[in-house]
């Protein structure tokens, strides 16, 4: 009697350590994201507004902005309304990334469940949308430091 047993393709063993090394990966990035998530801000320098985001974060020089049209937006009714998301992420009480506006432009959005945000359009065309506790008092503390000479 002859009994044939065959080996395990090596092909097994390097699909099964892809497939788990991926899942780790992602595992980490997600962990990474829900941290850097809790921990979004907007800080104004001299020279920058600093938006501090998981993957999305950018220092905007202040003479890039259009002081005249900074303004505090409603997110369900205005013209700033995210809608189509090219680029970003989106989870419930939070929205990241490159967006389609209302209007056909591209919005960089950084919000959490606020229905209210700073808009501050750039001299590219583009718009920030930042979800913050207190638009008002950002938008004040913006045109302030663009008004600075």
């Amino acid at each position: 009697m002859v009994a044939n047993f065959p080996a395990v393709p090596l092909g097994a063993y390097l699909a099964t350590g892809t497939l788990l090394a991926l899942m780790l990966v992602l595992v980490v990035l997600s962990l990474w994201l829900l941290v850097g998530a809790s921990n979004l801000s907007v800080t104004i320098t001299d020279k920058a507004l600093r938006v501090q985001a998981p993957f999305y974060g950018r220092d905007i020089p202040l003479h890039e902005i259009r002081a005249d049209a900074v303004a505090v937006v409603d997110l369900t009714r205005d013209r700033f309304v995210p809608g189509m998301r090219t680029n970003g992420i989106a989870l419930p009480g939070l929205r990241l990334g490159r967006y389609k506006l209302a209007r056909g432009a591209v919005g960089h959005v950084v919000i959490t469940t606020s229905t209210t945000a700073l808009a501050v359009p750039l001299a590219d065309g583009s718009t920030w949308l930042l979800g913050v506790r207190d638009p008002v008092q950002l938008q004040q503390a913006l045109l302030r430091a663009i008004n600075e000479p």
